[in-house]
């Protein structure tokens, strides 16, 4: 009996645990589990009892009665139990299969030798409980390593879509039959030995089955990510299409309105020109004004809608990690409601070098706010450009951002009427502390159509550099022992 008992239990119990596996089930709370091991025990008990007067019926009991409970607890679809339940005692009763193996003669050889000087019914009934009971250890283990898989972590997705004639679960009813006529007594050893090659076929194959339906559901994954890639480049395209529209159609207008305006104001020039020598002095002088405020203001007007289109219709070149192309993106929208001019050169491969130089989400964190507070430099200046360039000098990672804003203020805070706080720039100090990276700024940058450039060197230096035209304003009133002020 207690033989029986042990094999049945931990082939309902792995049964339960596979079935959730395979249909990556949340994990169960403590009172389900105690429920699930209590159905085994007793679904055991009963077993045996059916096993003694109606041994081939058993094993076909045993698999109803735990469809309908792993229906009940995990609240499944019946017709995806009945597929489910299947494959699980066909993979529980492949382990038990390779259990039995496992531990095989060698143990009962040793516990032989061990108990040889009991009385043979004894030892024998000993043999088979201890050999029983190692046996379902054994396979309530290896049942877990199959799961343990990269591929299989998440079960097998594709149950929810096939049906209950699929091959794997026809070939698992097959394998469950042959272990129904392995069940029957007085079978002929030739018999016994037919069957289990049988039962090692079908293992075989329902585990190349398990490895194909895995790999096409994989593969039919990534037609589906493809697909809505596509779909959503379509629809960024749409979305380009449409703003373009809106642009051409603002353009035409202002074409149409400059055709009228345009003879207009050189019949007012000529006007201004021809009766410049008989108008009075002041009253030219008003006239003049404004002639030109208003020629000012309309070029004003074209220059903000030429602009616009411009900024509106902008690409960046990728970096080629999308997290940090989804930040140049929104910045780029960022630094467009301000009419920023806005610009990323890259001269290396910035994925090769994240992880092994700075991770991707301390990257990130650094170039949004240095991003950020050039951006509130930069929105209220007369020239507004912003240029960010990621390259290396000297196998040394570095990354630059210059801006045509207002030069740095001595305070801790940038523009704080602005939005600005100053935690961007401890953010930024962190940081270069914790990879041992320089912060060089450069205020002499006349020449170049910016005012100020930030350069962070991954050099292991740990330099705080600034190079300035204000040298002796900035030394009366900063002091720190890493700062080095050239100028």
């Amino acid at each position: 009996m207690a033989m029986v008992v042990i094999k049945y239990f931990a082939i309902i119990i792995c049964s339960i645990y596979s079935y959730k596996k395979l249909l990556n089930l949340n994990n169960l709370c403590l009172f389900k589990k105690l429920l699930s091991f209590g159905f085994s025990l007793v679904s055991a008990f009963a077993i045996y009892s059916i096993r003694n007067s109606q041994p081939s019926l058993s094993v076909l009991i045993m698999i109803t009665i735990t469809c309908i409970f792993t229906t009940l607890l995990f609240g499944t679809q019946p017709e995806l139990s009945i597929s489910t339940i299947i494959l699980s005692f066909g993979i529980s009763y492949i382990v038990n299969a390779i259990s039995v193996c496992i531990i095989g003669m060698t143990t009962l050889i040793i516990i032989k030798i061990l108990l040889y000087n009991i009385d043979a019914p004894t030892t024998e009934i000993a043999v088979n409980i201890i050999t029983t009971s190692e046996v379902a250890i054994l396979q309530c283990l290896l049942i877990l390593l199959p799961f343990r898989l990269k591929r299989l972590r998440k079960g097998m997705p594709f149950l929810y879509k096939i049906a209950p004639t699929n091959a794997g679960v026809f070939v698992s009813i097959v394998l469950l039959c042959l272990v129904i006529v392995l069940g029957s007594r007085g079978l002929p050893q030739n018999m016994i030995a037919v069957l289990y090659s049988l039962i090692l076929l079908c293992s075989v194959f329902v585990f190349l089955w398990w490895h194909s339906r895995i790999k096409q559901t994989y593969i039919e994954s990534l037609r589906i990510s493809e697909i809505e890639a596509l779909q959503n480049e379509v629809s960024e395209k749409e979305k380009e299409i449409n703003i373009l529209q809106k642009n051409n159609e603002a353009l035409s207008k202002m074409i149409h309105s400059d055709n009228k305006l345009i003879p207009a104001m050189k019949i007012a020039v000529s006007d201004f020109i021809l009766t410049s020598a008989n108008t009075d002095k002041q009253e030219l002088q008003v006239k003049g004004k404004d002639l030109i405020t208003y020629i000012d203001n309309l070029a004003r007007d074209r220059f903000k809608v030429i602009q616009e289109y411009q900024l509106q219709n902008k690409s960046l070149v990728s970096i080629g990690v999308l997290s940090l192309d989804a930040l140049m993106e929104y910045m780029l929208k960022k630094a467009s409601e301000y009419y920023i001019k806005f610009d990323l050169t890259i001269s290396i491969k910035v994925k090769d070098i994240l992880e092994s130089v700075i991770s991707e989400t301390d990257l990130n964190i650094l170039l949004a706010d240095l991003l950020e507070n050039a951006i509130i430099a930069t929105k209220l200046s007369g020239i507004k450009a912003i240029l960010t360039n990621i390259a290396a000098i000297n196998d040394k990672f570095l990354i630059e951002v210059l801006d045509s804003g207002v030069p740095f203020q001595t305070e801790h805070t940038t523009h704080a009427e602005e939005g600005g706080s100053g935690i961007g720039l401890m953010s930024v100090y962190e940081i270069t502390q914790k990879y041992q990276a320089s912060i060089i700024i450069d205020e002499e940058m006349e020449k170049s159509g910016f005012t100020k450039k930030i350069s962070i060197l991954f050099d292991g230096n740990k330099q705080f550099k600034i190079i300035t035209n204000r040298s002796n304003d900035l030394k009366a009133v900063i002091e720190r022992d890493d700062l080095i002020i050239v100028g």
